[in-house]
């Protein structure tokens, strides 16, 4: 039932019954889709696919609409970011991760100081006892770093919200340390 969902898959059970003689069965609608099929059976596959992509485009149209207002209630509609937690009863972020928000903190306390570069920050924080998968490249520590999220905020479609998560590190410390990057 999956290839009556839209029109590429629909393109290609025709493929597969004009050219190769293929016999397909749809198992939720009982259709037999065959060389020698009624043509009301192929309007009725035809009305099958068109009526999944309506279905499809308004489950996405839902689902773009209730981000955005959990986006907007200040709730970040993601998985949370390094160094938080979700909360998989509320569906929300509302407390750190203890272990990991530790070296989210200490990357933003030793940005601050003006004396590291993204690759001698990373150094640092291995040396200090961080694990590399944690950081596996420079990136993933700019990433921490350029994050609005620890200080409070966030950005869901180009656009920056307040968040209801606690801040892992203060506006200020976010800026220096961005000012500093």
């Amino acid at each position: 039932d999956r290839m009556s969902r839209n029109f590429f898959d629909l393109i290609k059970v025709y493929e597969l019954v004009e050219h190769y003689g293929k016999e397909i069965h749809f198992f939720r609608t009982g259709l037999v889709i065959k060389a020698d099929s009624p043509p009301d059976d192929f309007m009725r596959l035809d009305i099958d696919v068109v009526m999944a992509r309506a279905f499809l485009l308004r489950l996405k149209q839902e689902s773009k609409k209730g981000t955005l207002e959990k986006a907007q209630e200040g709730h970040f509609p993601g998985l949370a970011p390094y160094g938080y937690k979700n909360d998989k009863e509320t569906h929300t972020i509302h407390q750190f991760d203890k272990m990991e928000a530790r070296w989210v903190k200490r990357a933003f306390e030793l940005m601050r100081t003006r004396q590291y570069t993204l690759d001698s920050l990373r150094a640092k924080l291995f040396s200090e006892g961080c694990p590399k998968k944690v950081l596996p490249w420079k990136s993933s520590l700019e990433k921490w770093l350029r994050n609005p999220f620890y200080y409070g905020a966030f950005m869901w479609s180009g656009v920056l919200y307040k968040g209801k998560h606690p801040p892992l590190v203060s506006k200020a410390a976010w800026d220096d340390a961005n000012d500093a990057l």
